[in-house]
């Protein structure tokens, strides 16, 4: 559960910020003249124009790579959620396993994508092999409880705790029951019909 929250998470403050604003920087630079100001909303778009010649990036380059940020975070979000919802679950572990799986195979395949176009960073590559990894850890461990155990629907059965003040329950009897249990209650406090 913690491990869905954190893609979640992470999800929504770093990497769709992420996406955001390169595609804002891809917007600033395709915009850019030569004989316009040199800082346009705060940004110096001629430094960065240069940064991004130097480095050989290109403005589809940004474009792509903010896209494909916003597309893995709507992946990572609905990973994460599914996660969370179903930490719980042992009969919903087989869809555990394969979005966990789809997971895998989607970070990478964007891990992939962000090292062709030049933007793989150490922290993204070890976030999305510890993140998943744990992920894939504990869904595995799911199902391997599931098939012990195909009718435990649960992996953990919640606490009920009595309620103070609360009478015990006691079991339910027939009407026919409460009957006899009356009428001996009348034949044994000593009263009797002969006078």
């Amino acid at each position: 559960m913690i491990a869905g929250i954190i893609l979640v998470f992470n999800a929504l403050t770093s990497t769709v910020p992420s996406g955001m604003r390169l595609s804002a920087m891809a917007r600033l630079v395709s915009e850019y003249k030569e004989d316009a100001p040199a800082e346009e909303e705060g940004v110096d778009v001629g430094a960065l124009k240069q940064d991004m010649d130097q480095l050989g990036i290109t403005v589809s380059d940004l474009r792509r790579v903010g896209v494909m940020n916003i597309v893995m975070a709507v992946i990572r979000i609905a990973a994460g959620f599914l996660c969370v919802v179903f930490c719980n679950r042992v009969d919903k572990s087989r869809l555990l396993l394969i979005c966990t799986v789809a997971l895998a195979a989607c970070e990478v395949v964007f891990a992939v994508f962000l090292y062709v176009n030049r933007f793989l960073g150490i922290g993204t590559l070890l976030y999305s092999v510890l993140l998943t990894g744990l992920l894939l850890f504990g869904a595995i461990r799911m199902r391997k409880i599931a098939r012990e155990n195909p009718d435990r629907r649960l992996l953990l059965e919640p606490v009920r705790k009595p309620v103070e003040g609360a009478r015990p329950e006691t079991p339910k009897k027939s009407i026919k029951e409460r009957a006899m249990m009356g009428s001996t209650a009348d034949t044994d406090d000593g009263s009797s019909d002969s006078d």
